[in-house]
């Protein structure tokens, strides 16, 4: 039990630093002493949690031997690559900050597969990352309510309100809600078919917070990515039982008869106060990826241009803009560290994609359920599709 809640304090102050976004920077009125505070605890949080992965690594023979295995072998190819090019990086000190910052995130991962998936099972998996990025989404709600200026971005134009704001990225929020509502399908999978013990109302209750937060943050790729997954566990579920096609068959035609009714507020919540033009070349992010393409990938197509490749202000200039990431994970991981990062990071994908989509062991200990299992399947999709348009 000590174990799996040291491992779920170090996930927790992973993640910590995402609370506070530049502050500084926003020009927000009486901010200043928190925007000077919030690089120390952004600091404090990350070295506190790799301090405490680190820790748990050295202290479980288990550990030490999954960072043995294929997925951790190219993992620390990847990271050895990054730093080969990171002379290229306009400001090397903080692309060495992000590999840093990369490599305890997968730390992470390994010591929570070891501790936590491997003796008790795909469900407490799941529950452990509901419960560890529980903090994470209260906070948002209490700042939403007491301190609405720190969490709910307001436009100035045509008054459009975003949660997110200035405490966490909306996109994040949004992506976090999409995870937890998958984890919600499932976990009413799970008790329909008496996997997962009494879960009372709280697989309700998820799915309700988790359409919350997709919806309050207006982010398309976090309802895109949500959406795939969902689709994903319907075909799943139809393939397993008559009652559940015809479940399927139900939903998506209750969907389809009530869709007309709502074009307009669909509409007005995708545009988000832009026209469809703007949507259609991807609120400008079409040219940025078609400039990186043409101008920046062939002059550094091996190495890259440094991991992140952000200068000193934290953003990097592309066609006379300056942007903070490349709004697509898998092109950012090219451009950053060449055709061979690309490749490490494609080769850990694709052992992802196996190892959640094989077909179940019936010798594994503990068992481990289909159900449970397509569910944390579908996560891993969401977060693959939301890469496609996010951080990554």
């Amino acid at each position: 039990m000590m174990g799996r809640s040291l491992v779920a304090a170090a996930t927790l102050l992973t993640f910590l630093p995402f609370i506070s976004l530049d502050l500084d920077s926003m020009g927000v009125e009486g901010l200043q002493d928190v925007a000077a505070s919030g690089s120390l605890f952004k600091a404090t949080s990350r070295t506190l949690g790799a301090g405490l992965f680190i820790l748990l690594a050295l202290t479980d023979r288990r550990v030490g031997r999954d960072l043995l295995k294929t997925p951790s072998i190219l993992a620390a190819g990847f990271v050895v690559w990054a730093l080969v090019g990171i002379s290229n990086s306009a400001n090397p000190g903080l692309s060495l900050l992000r590999i840093a910052e990369w490599s305890t995130f997968y730390l992470g991962a390994v010591v929570i597969h070891s501790k936590v998936t491997r003796p008790m099972g795909d469900w407490a998996l799941s529950k452990f990352f509901v419960q560890g990025l529980a903090p994470l989404v209260l906070t948002v709600l209490y700042y939403s309510l007491v301190n609405p200026e720190l969490t709910v971005e307001t436009r100035a134009i045509d008054q459009l309100a975003r949660l997110g704001g200035l405490s966490m990225d909306p996109n994040s929020i949004g992506l976090l809600g999409a995870i937890l509502g998958i984890v919600g399908i499932t976990a009413l999978r799970a008790r329909r078919e008496g996997l997962a013990g009494s879960l009372g109302i709280w697989p309700t209750l998820l799915l309700v917070l988790a359409l919350y937060l997709i919806v309050a943050t207006r982010s398309r790729s976090a309802v895109v990515a949500f959406m795939s997954a969902s689709c994903a566990l319907g075909i799943a579920s139809a393939r397993r039982s008559s009652r559940s096609r015809l479940q399927l068959f139900i939903i998506v035609t209750l969907v389809a008869i009530l869709i007309p009714f709502f074009v307009d507020g669909i509409m007005t919540w995708i545009l988000r106060g832009e026209d469809l033009v703007a949507l259609q070349t991807g609120t400008g992010r079409k040219g940025l990826w078609v400039g990186l393409l043409s101008d920046s990938f062939p002059t550094r197509p091996i190495l890259g241009h440094g991991y992140m490749m952000l200068s000193e202000t934290g953003r990097f200039l592309q066609g006379g803009s300056w942007w903070n990431n490349a709004h697509n994970a898998y092109l950012f991981a090219l451009i950053s560290t060449g055709l061979v990062g690309l490749a490490l990071i494609l080769a850990m994908v694709s052992l992802g994609v196996f190892r959640w989509f094989r077909p179940v062991g019936r010798d594994l200990d503990p068992p481990q359920s289909p159900v449970v299992r397509q569910g944390l399947a579908a996560c891993y999709l969401a977060l693959l599709v939301d890469a496609m348009a996010s951080y990554g």
